[in-house]
């Protein structure tokens, strides 16, 4: 039986490193299943096509910028903590934000870069 080392991962053969990969296939399309799905109803039942923003996309779009060498999550969580006096997170005993935080303020940040999108496209229409 061979040993390969992956970084962070030891694979004692070649079926385990296949049962990971398809597992991690599986997750992928499961999740971009549900972007499909969901940009299928939007469009069956509203009439409106999706525009979708990576990540990326919407900090640049809300002016944010991730210092190089920090991670992204912290920084966007203060990013919207510090511009939505609304946006509440609990904390853990050892003072990190408890599950979902990070997750709810990429939404935010999502949300808020589709609103600015929509009022430069809506400007421009008028002009």
């Amino acid at each position: 039986m061979q040993t390969t080392l992956y970084p962070r991962f030891i694979l004692n053969n070649h079926l385990c490193f296949s049962t990971l990969v398809v597992h991690l296939l599986k997750q992928c399309l499961r999740f971009k299943g549900s972007d499909g799905a969901v940009s299928w109803v939007a469009y069956a039942a509203l009439g409106v096509t999706p525009q979708y923003l990576t990540a990326g996309e919407a900090r640049k779009e809300v002016n944010l910028k991730i210092p190089r060498g920090q991670k992204a999550k912290p920084v966007v969580l203060q990013f919207v903590l510090d511009n939505d006096p609304t946006f509440s997170v609990q904390y853990t005993k050892h003072g990190n934000p408890k599950p979902g935080a990070y997750d709810r303020a990429d939404s935010w940040i999502i949300a808020k870069a589709g609103w600015s999108r929509w009022k430069k496209q809506q400007s421009s229409a008028e002009s």
